[in-house]
């Protein structure tokens, strides 16, 4: 009990090497829970996802092992998340551009190599849910006729050929990526997705 007051109630106070250790220590511990109840793992799981968002958010330092602990729970559970083969993500923060357009998304499209771009909030202004992001890129995921994914109010996971397709034809002044990137959806006959974060 005492690892789970330390992961839940004070992270914010501790070293980088202590959270990254508490952080580890909370996946071993939700592993051993999801033996017995995969579902109080999962619940388990998104708290440990807020708490040490920095470390375990796609592309974070112990997203791997994140990622594996949420399969391994969602596989013990009737849950539309398991078995889904998860492709490559490029994960960029918004503020990447001081006021972001089209034709900014349209060039990160062109020169990444990824399947799926991570368009994210600033750590300070973020939803801070990994396991709603993990949830998003499963989405995708699992049905190629989804575009992207909104998590939470401001992050979007989306297929890096639908950026490319929707950024040619998108006015490249425009400024209203998530609602230009919608209609163009609707249109066109692709799919998109919310995850609440």
């Amino acid at each position: 009990m005492g690892l789970w007051k330390s992961i839940f109630g004070g992270a914010d106070n501790m070293s980088e090497e202590e959270r990254r250790e508490q952080a580890r220590a909370g996946i071993v511990q939700v592993q051993e829970i999801c033996l017995a109840d995969p579902k109080k793992a999962l619940k388990s799981l998104r708290k440990l996802g807020k708490q040490f968002h920095d470390l375990l958010r796609l592309q974070g330092e112990l997203h791997g092992e994140f990622r594996k602990a949420a399969a391994e729970a969602w596989s013990r559970t009737e849950t539309a998340w398991a078995g889904a083969e998860l492709p490559s993500v490029k994960v960029v923060l918004w503020s990447t551009w001081p006021e972001p357009k089209i034709r900014d998304v349209r060039a990160l499209a062109e020169q990444v190599d990824e399947e799926v771009i991570n368009l994210a909030a600033p750590p300070d202004r973020s939803h801070r849910d990994a396991l709603a992001e993990l949830e998003g890129l499963t989405v995708l995921a699992r049905d190629k006729q989804v575009a992207f994914v909104a998590v939470g109010e401001e992050d979007l996971i989306a297929r890096r050929s639908f950026l490319l397709e929707a950024c040619s034809s998108i006015n490249p002044d425009y400024e209203e990526i998530i609602q230009d990137l919608s209609d163009f959806a609707r249109d066109h006959g692709w799919k998109t997705g919310t995850v609440v974060a």
